[in-house]
């Protein structure tokens, strides 16, 4: 049989404070997502807030001329 493998109390807490490291960037990740999602649907929402400015400049444009 393979012999067991026993932990120091300073190599468990180490091994702790490593998978906690890996669960804050998780969750970072996580929230960069979503604020970059967020901002995407802002951009596509002032784009097509601009296109329409655009057009209805024009329109007038067309109008006075």
């Amino acid at each position: 049989m393979s012999e067991e493998i026993k932990f120091t109390e300073e190599e468990l807490k180490s091994l702790g404070d490593l998978q906690q490291a890996y669960q804050r960037i998780t969750n970072s990740y996580g929230q960069i997502a979503l604020a970059k999602h967020n901002l995407e649907e802002q951009e596509a929402a002032v784009k097509s807030e601009f296109e329409n400015t655009r057009k209805q400049e024009q329109n007038l444009l067309n109008s006075i001329t």
